[in-house]
């Protein structure tokens, strides 16, 4: 899990990639800070620079603007 964090230094998104492990076709999940599902995007093949990875992009920066990437947290 990553974790975002605005300028005051509160979490404002955790963004989780699903375990690979327990999931073929893990998704990446976006949380705002109470919890709520923000953004999913799928597991799948993408080409890179086509329209569908453009948007995919723009729609993970949006997630994420104005914020700092803090801190990524891993299973021990």
């Amino acid at each position: 899990m990553t974790v975002f964090r605005d300028a005051e230094g509160r979490a404002a998104r955790l963004v989780f990639d699903g375990d690979l492990e327990a999931c073929s076709h893990p998704p990446r999940r976006y949380f705002d800070a109470r919890g709520e599902e923000t953004l999913v995007i799928a597991e799948r093949p993408v080409a890179p620079g086509s329209e569908d990875a453009e948007a995919l992009a723009a729609a993970q920066d949006a997630e994420v603007a104005g914020l700092r990437k803090a801190e990524t947290l891993r299973c021990r």
